[in-house]
């Protein structure tokens, strides 16, 4: 299951409508694959317990949630500013 923040929602808005739909293509697979976070890389530093997954020059980062893995989308944006 996913589930996207308010912040994160707003952060998609202002995205253009395209790469917000390959982002949500990307989520949809990844809910559908067996072990969902051995296609996600571990963040350092300050971003410790999320992970990123990259949809071309944009990133995504994900809290992973319980025993049913609960993919809660974070943030998003380019690459060059979601970190920020």
């Amino acid at each position: 299951m996913v589930e996207i923040t308010p912040a994160a929602n707003k952060q998609l808005k202002r995205l253009p409508k395209l790469e917000v739909q390959r982002m949500r293509n990307q989520l949809e697979q990844l809910v559908q694959k067996e072990n969902p976070i051995n296609y996600l890389t571990p963040l350092k530093g300050d971003w410790a317990p999320f992970y990123k997954l990259r949809v071309g020059d944009y990133r995504l980062i994900i809290d992973v949630e319980g025993e049913t893995l609960t993919l809660l989308l974070v943030r998003a944006g380019h690459r060059k500013d979601v970190y920020n």
